[in-house]
């Protein structure tokens, strides 16, 4: 029998088994939530559940004095140590004194506190992912993480006034904060690891993005644009041409923080004075690492059309299966690498099993995701990016900056476009068009946003061009081009003789059909 039950609570835990094996049900197995059941003699077993010291493992000492006491380990998973035995061998109880108590459910509270920092520091990534994104599924995402993080701050609520109580008897005030004091303390411990994995992202888009600049100064290009800390970090450059010298540019960025793990990892010795550097970068190295998931699953399954992946693939020609080979052997090597500092950079909090499960897990749930989002999802980003221009007070013809997309696959498209101008007397706009037809345009003062209807492309190239108006001569040029009535001339204001700088960004949707 396979029952389903998610308890934080280790003392609720033990009952509920110890009541399954009074009906005639042992529990032999567990896993993320799921208990195994087999029949056995009604009350034939005690269970107990304790926590290890280490995930996912126990020492050798802890397996030898079980075996002296006749315990049987049943299963192990992440911190939870289940435990039976025979009951014809009499009472089992763990922890009956109050000082191993104190010490016992400590050890628990801490690690709640830990797994909620963990879950606060995701939370906060989620919510930047799903306000930079845009994507429903990603505040769904972050609604399951809250949820989760609700009931381990009730966890540790609960356990805070169980050890109120035991250092009560002692005769002495626990210096754990308690009740909402604890929750406190615990969001604190979540804010701060949550700043510490944005710190990690924004570190690795400015070695994303300057890994991208990298090739295009040895390659005799010129940098035009480096914004790392926008919601969508990126770069521009002009005068690289050629297969190779764009494959460099294209996969540098990920090389560069791909390199800086591999530095942290050969040549960092570990710090005795301060363990939670030591932790903090091999969760730099371990993410950097986990970064190169992208190169394995997106050449097969599929990905953005304008990816550093797929801009890779397309300028050198390779095929995909390649590249793929490729980054897992690379993947394999780091995770071996990690695998083996890892004693010097967690001190045995994680085991080698736990961080190769982990990694197992992850890269089989995002190849799961990526597949279903590519069978389910009805919308496809074909391409995206961000636009930063300025013209100068002296400068009064029209200021354009234009992307070439290419269309591959014909079908029904819609662009998301946004623009926002820094001063007013100046008019923003921007055209989707190629040499025979306007798709779609809009203008606005200061602020615009636009998402167009659905439109029907073919295979071809097209054109977005985004436009900075400051008097009337460019005003009606635009008017030429798109083919709208000159006389809206009149709602502007213009101010020709001072500076302006337009920000935006674009995106371009293939629509088609849910299967």
């Amino acid at each position: 029998m396979i029952k389903f039950k998610m308890s934080y609570n280790k003392d609720k835990l033990t009952e509920w088994l110890g009541r399954m094996a009074a009906q005639g049900w042992a529990m032999t197995d567990y896993v993320l939530g799921f208990y195994r059941f087999e029949k056995c003699n009604p009350g034939e077993y005690i269970y107990q559940v304790d926590i290890a010291e280490n995930l996912f493992s126990v020492s050798e000492d802890y397996q030898q004095f079980m075996e002296e006491m006749g315990v049987e380990i049943v299963c192990l998973w992440g911190p939870w140590v289940f435990l039976r035995r025979k009951a014809s061998e009499g009472s089992f109880e763990m922890y009956t004194d109050v000082e191993s108590s104190v010490r016992h459910y400590t050890k628990i509270k801490r690690m709640f506190q830990a797994l909620g920092g963990i879950i606060g520091a995701c939370l906060l990534l989620g919510i930047y992912g799903a306000v930079s994104q845009k994507r429903a599924i990603l505040w769904g995402i972050v609604v399951t993480v809250l949820i989760l993080m609700l009931l381990f701050l009730r966890a540790i609520v609960h356990l805070s006034r169980i050890l109120t109580e035991l250092n009560s008897r002692l005769g002495k005030r626990t210096s754990e904060p308690g009740g909402m004091s604890s929750v406190f303390a615990s969001i604190m411990r979540a804010a701060g690891a949550g700043i510490s994995m944005l710190f990690a992202f924004f570190l690795y888009s400015l070695l994303h993005e300057l890994g991208h600049c990298i090739p295009v100064w040895i390659c005799g290009g010129t940098v035009t644009g480096f914004y790392p800390t926008d919601l969508s970090p990126h770069m521009t450059y002009e005068g690289i041409t050629g297969s190779l010298p764009l494959g460099l540019v294209d996969i540098a960025g990920s090389l560069l923080p791909l390199m800086a793990a591999a530095a942290i990892l050969l040549f960092y010795k570990g710090s005795k004075k301060h363990p939670w550097l030591n932790i903090y970068l091999g969760f730099i190295s371990g993410a950097f690492i986990f970064s190169l998931t992208a190169w394995i699953l997106e050449p097969i399954i599929g990905g953005q059309q304008n990816s550093d992946i797929s801009h890779f693939i397309n300028h050198t020609g390779l095929h995909p299966a390649v590249v793929m080979l490729c980054a897992i052997i690379v993947f394999v090597l780091m995770c071996l690498l990690f695998v083996k500092k890892m004693p010097k950079l967690f001190g045995g909090i994680v085991s080698k099993k736990f961080i190769i499960s982990i990694a197992a897990v992850a890269i089989t749930t995002g190849a799961v995701i990526a597949t279903l989002c590519q069978l389910f999802e009805a919308d496809k980003l074909l391409a995206k990016g961000n636009v930063r221009y300025t013209v100068e007070s002296s400068q009064n013809s029209m200021l354009q900056e234009e992307f070439s997309i290419e269309i591959e696959q014909p079908g029904e498209y819609v662009l998301y476009a946004e623009c926002e101008v820094d001063r007013d007397g100046v008019i923003a706009a921007v055209v989707f068009w190629d040499e025979d037809t306007v798709y779609c345009h809009c203008t606005g003062a200061t602020l615009f946003q636009l998402e167009s209807l659905p439109f029907h492309l073919d295979s071809d190239s097209y054109t977005l061009s985004f436009y900075l108006l400051c008097n009337e001569e460019d005003w009606q040029e635009y008017c030429r081009i798109t083919g709208i009535d000159a006389s809206a001339i009149e709602d502007f204001p213009y101010q020709p003789d001072a500076p302006a700088t337009v920000t935006g960004s674009y995106r371009l949707v293939y629509k088609r059909s849910k299967i």
